[in-house]
Parts: C-alpha cells; sequence; structure tokens
C-alpha cells in the first residue's frame, strides 16, 4: 500500500468517502465545512477559497443558462398561444361573414407558420453560443439591477439620516 500511485479517480473516491464517513447532516455543506475540510487535509486555503469562488461563477452561469432556456420555451408558448388563437378566430370570422378572403388568411398563417417554427427550433434546439449569450445577459442584468438596488438602499439610508 505505502508503494502505490493512486489515480486521480481514485483519490477523489476515496476522499468523497472520508466526506461522507465524517457525517455531516445533510447533503450540503457551508463554507465553513469546506475550509475545515481543507484544513484537515492540508490542502491549501487560498487554493481552496479561490476554487470556490470559480465554482461559485460556474453555478450562477449554469443557473443562468437553466433560466434562459425556460424563458424560451415560455416565450415560444406564448407564442403559439397568440398564433391558435388569432387564427382561429380569422377563420371563424371569414366562414361566417366573408368567405372569399379565406385565402388571404391561409397565407398570413403560412407566413407566420414559418416564423412559429424558426421560434420552436430556436426555442428547443438553441446553439451552446446562444444558451452562453442569453445566459451572459441575465447574469448582467441581474448584476445591473444588484448595482441599483445598493445605490437606492445608500440614498434612501443617507436620507434616514438626513430626516432623523
Amino acid at each position: 500500500m505505502e508503494g502505490r500511485l493512486y489515480s486521480r479517480e481514485e483519490v477523489e473516491n476515496i476522499l468523497s468517502k472520508v466526506i461522507k464517513a465524517k457525517q455531516i447532516e445533510g447533503d450540503k455543506f457551508s463554507l465553513e465545512d469546506i475550509l475545515n475540510i481543507a484544513r484537515e487535509l492540508n490542502l491549501d486555503l487560498n487554493l481552496t477559497i479561490q476554487t470556490i469562488k470559480e465554482n461559485e461563477i460556474n453555478y450562477e452561469l449554469e443557473r443562468a443558462k437553466q433560466l434562459w432556456k425556460q424563458m424560451k420555451k415560455r416565450g415560444f408558448y406564448q407564442h403559439l398561444a397568440a398564433y391558435t388563437i388569432i387564427n382561429l378566430s380569422i377563420i371563424l370570422i371569414e366562414l361566417f361573414i366573408a368567405r372569399e378572403a379565406i385565402i388571404f388568411s391561409l397565407l398570413i398563417m403560412a407566413f407566420w407558420g414559418v416564423g412559429l417554427v424558426a421560434d420552436y427550433i430556436e426555442s428547443f434546439h438553441p446553439s451552446e453560443i446562444k444558451i452562453e449569450k442569453g445566459a451572459r445577459k441575465i447574469l448582467t442584468k441581474q448584476k445591473r439591477k444588484e448595482k441599483i438596488d445598493t445605490i437606492v438602499d445608500s440614498f434612501l439610508d443617507q436620507l434616514r439620516k438626513i430626516l432623523k
């Protein structure tokens, strides 16, 4: 055992089992738990903290990607509902009022249908580049909103101090 070298997978497997054996309640670990484990394993704490920060960025990006995909699908279903309701209404009106204009309505349905198909493809089969771009836009908006909230909160705090 002493002279044997272990593969990365074996080490990860062993450490995973050691962490499970610590019997920390639940499946979640606090930052303090992670740092304590790193200390016990005599790992570089700065590297551990840097890795945690990188993991947070990746986690936020993955969450934003999922949110973007949900938003795109929701948008498609809204588009589909509008297409269905409006075109059924037009067809019903033409059947009862203006039968000669039905060809024009069918052309509108066909061209709008092409747009609907394109929307379906973009919503349910987006490229990784589009997903990444959409997720980054969401993160940018969230950060901008957080900055604005911080500024407004600071302004309100200053205003409360002045008014007291």
